[in-house]
């Protein structure tokens, strides 16, 4: 039986008053919180085995909070970014949006509205242009075809926590298909895709042998 999992979220927020809010607030809605009050512990924080969402303030008292959020969309399986911040942060949302930021926040905000914004959802994806033009010149095009697949076929199978059918469902394939491209990835599972006792997670379609 497969141990059910909170979702890990970073909450970066350097005001003592509103980060304990926010804390409760998340960890009510089934989020396991961790709590950091300056970028460098955030950048610990990112350093944990498993990290589903980030939510961070723009400024910080030790470093800009973009750099948290090139730190956290440098993570893989890639984590569900949400940046906040008070006046003057809405020049750094197109950039942002760039790194693949999935909302922005600006203080103060609801309830609802931080709710919507960790919502997948609710939220759009990062931006997939943007990444791949940066490889125009610099990657052959079947290099870049191959990550693509190795990079979606991952998510998928951390999303479903390993279940090669629902990876095939929430690609639109068969699951002969994940099968094909597993092995010709050689691809393993990631540490949220185990169960909490270490083992692979349940298949009931894994065919036995």
């Amino acid at each position: 039986m497969v141990a059910t999992r909170s979702p890990t979220l970073v909450l970066v927020e350097d005001d003592p008053i509103l980060r304990a809010t926010l804390r409760r607030q998340i960890t009510a809605w089934g989020f396991h919180v961790l709590p950091c009050a300056t970028g460098a512990q955030a950048i610990a924080a990112l350093a944990s085995p498993v990290v589903d969402y980030v939510l961070t303030d723009i400024f910080l008292p030790d470093t800009n909070g973009i750099e948290i959020v090139r730190a956290a969309l440098a993570r893989w399986p890639l984590p569900h970014v949400v940046a906040c911040s008070g006046g003057g942060a809405m020049q750094h949302g197109f950039e942002l949006g760039e790194l693949g930021t999935r909302a922005f926040l600006e203080k103060p905000f609801g309830t609802e509205q931080l709710r919507r914004a960790l919502s997948s959802e609710a939220s759009p994806p990062p931006m997939f242009d943007v990444a791949v033009r940066a490889h125009v010149g610099r990657t052959d095009l079947d290099a870049i075809s191959r990550r693509v697949r190795h990079v979606i076929l991952r998510e998928a199978l951390a999303l479903s926590r390993g279940n090669r059918t629902e990876a095939a469902r929430m690609l639109n394939v068969t699951r002969q298909a994940i099968q094909y491209m597993l092995r010709a990835d050689d691809i393993r599972p990631e540490p949220r895709d185990l169960r909490a006792d270490g083992g692979a997670p349940d298949d009931p379609d894994e065919e036995p042998g």
